[in-house]
C-alpha cells in the first residue's frame, strides 16, 4: 500500500466517523505507541516498533 493510498483510506474513515479534525498517518503512529506504553509494553520494544 502506498503512502497516498494510506492517506486516502484514513481520510475516508475519518469522514465516515464525522471527525472535525483532519487525521494523518503519523498521528496514528503516535497513538499506537501511546497505547502500547499504556498497556505495559516496555520502552525498548516500543522503540523497535516505532
Amino acid at each position: 500500500m502506498s503512502i497516498a493510498q494510506m492517506r486516502y483510506v484514513i481520510k475516508r474513515i475519518s469522514n465516515r466517523a464525522r471527525f472535525n479534525k483532519s487525521i494523518h498517518p503519523h498521528q496514528l503512529r503516535h497513538s499506537y505507541a501511546t497505547h502500547m506504553l499504556n498497556n505495559g509494553t516496555s520502552r525498548s520494544y516500543q522503540s523497535l516498533a516505532y
